[in-house]
């Protein structure tokens, strides 16, 4: 890599990093005094080093393009106000990876430098030292800079041996089990029928337990699946095919088929499943935090849907991203199935985190959806400790096409009520037990916390927009 314009002691220091990450708190002073003066000559001379920098740089292979930008307002140069119009906001998206200047290699150093507990990988190699070396050497944004590894990304697998690579991204067991022996039951009935008139039949017969002695809290899960399947089984008898016919928009999938998720969530206390466009709480908060310019208050990552909780704070739990058609090699999907749900639940896993003890913290997981016609995929983040969070996937699940098949619905719809059931488990929090003698005494009524086995880092800021059309 060759650091466009840096001075030669910014790049002497850089490679230093990457070659032995022997890189110290007097380096990083050293770096951040070289890039200071690179701004000022810029200063000097009117120029803009990001825009320079874009025009000089390749972007990586393993990156999405940088994408040219169409005039924009001169009076909207703030890139992450929550003031720009929906054709704005998609030009930013589409420019999500972007070049990393001199800024934002400042910033990752920082980053690496507050970290204080490491991943130790079965070679003796260190995982947050192997991805700050290769952070350094990336031209564009990517999830390494946030400390963030996705499992299916072939450029950041290729740095590790085959043991370090199991190491990492082996999930940890998760204990959820569905203990409903009327949910059981519908879900085995139901699998076996195979056209619209047995489903039909099979509708008209209701377990007792949603009748006259219906709990809420209790009995809503097998009220939610008796509905899901009544709302499903009619999409069979619609005219056209919409299984078959093009055009269909996002809308018509999020509410015909993936509206279920809204209702699913109904029964847990202070949460609701937010659909539509929003910011998410805690992007929104970093992205404030992060922030160099003075004014107004910027929005977070705009998500099409966020489990929500509503209790004495607001706090995110699960994220959704939507689309309506399926296409893994779109660069729609791409970019929301690794970069930004990645970013999403890293913000949410961060933050949650905080909020509880070291053993519910390494358990923890974030799960996040992306849909895309009547096909639907499950994400996951955890930490493995230290510094660094694993993103996951499932295989992608798909509507039926057919009635015949109406057992495979069946199964995604057991699917979903097992990930309400984990988000649930890690949703109820423990409140500790306080001493009353400490209390009476004046000592403090819990320990100092311990050094923490993970020490997840602030997801690296969010690109700049650049205005390619001045270059």
């Amino acid at each position: 890599m060759e650091e466009q314009g840096l001075p030669e002691r910014s790049r002497g220091l850089l490679a230093r990093a990457r070659d032995n990450s022997n890189f110290t708190n007097n380096d990083h002073s050293d770096l951040c005094h070289n890039l200071e003066k690179r701004e000022e000559i810029f200063e000097r001379h009117g120029k803009d080093k990001d825009k320079i920098e874009l025009a000089q740089q390749e972007p990586d292979a393993s990156d999405l393009e940088v994408k040219e930008h169409l005039p924009q307002d001169e009076n909207d140069s703030d890139s992450e106000g929550s003031g720009l119009s929906e054709k704005e906001e998609e030009e930013e998206e589409k420019d999500s990876l972007s070049a990393f200047t001199s800024d934002d290699y400042r910033l990752f150093a920082e980053a690496y430098l507050n970290i204080k507990q490491k991943v130790t990988l079965p070679s003796g190699r260190v995982l947050e030292d192997i991805l700050f070396q290769e952070g350094l050497a990336k031209k564009t944004h990517h999830l390494i800079h946030s400390f963030i590894v996705d499992e299916r990304d072939d450029s950041v697998r290729l740095l590790f041996d085959p043991k370090d690579w199991t190491f990492i991204t082996t999930e940890k067991p998760r204990e959820v089990i569905q203990d409903d022996n009327d949910v059981m039951s519908m879900l085995k009935s139901y699998q076996e029928l195979v056209s619209t008139a047995e489903i039909m039949e099979a509708l008209k017969t209701r377990p007792t337990r949603l009748g006259e002695s219906y709990v809420f809290s209790k009995d809503y899960e097998l009220k939610w699946l008796l509905d899901s399947i009544s709302k499903w089984v009619d999409l069979y008898n619609i005219q056209p095919n919409i299984f078959t016919v093009d055009g269909l928009t996002e809308y018509f999938w999020r509410s015909n088929i993936w509206g279920i998720l809204d209702s699913l969530f109904y029964d847990l206390p202070n949460f609701i499943l937010l659909g539509g466009e929003s910011w998410g709480i805690e992007s929104t908060k970093r992205r404030n935090q992060q922030k160099v310019k003075s004014g107004r208050k910027i929005g977070g990552s705009k998500g099409d849907g966020y489990l929500r909780e509503f209790g004495p704070k607001k706090a995110d739990w699960m994220s959704i991203e939507g689309a309506k058609q399926w296409d893994t090699e779109g660069i729609k999907y791409k970019r929301e199935s690794s970069w930004k749900i990645g970013r999403q639940l890293h913000d949410i896993l961060r933050s949650r985190m905080a909020e509880i003890d070291d053993k519910r913290a390494m358990s923890l997981t974030i799960y996040g959806f992306i849909f895309g016609g009547p096909t639907i995929q499950l994400h996951l983040l955890s930490t493995i400790g230290g510094a660094t969070t694993v993103l996951h996937r499932r295989e992608p699940l798909t509507v039926a096409s057919s009635v015949e098949e109406f057992g495979n619905n069946v199964m995604i719809l057991e699917f979903l009520l097992l990930v309400k059931k984990d988000i649930v488990q890690s949703t109820t929090r423990r409140t500790p037990v306080q001493d009353a003698r400490k209390l009476f005494t004046g000592a403090p009524s819990t320990p100092p916390r311990s050094t923490r086995l993970s020490d997840v880092q602030v997801a690296h800021r969010t690109p700049t927009k650049r205005k390619m059309w001045e270059i």
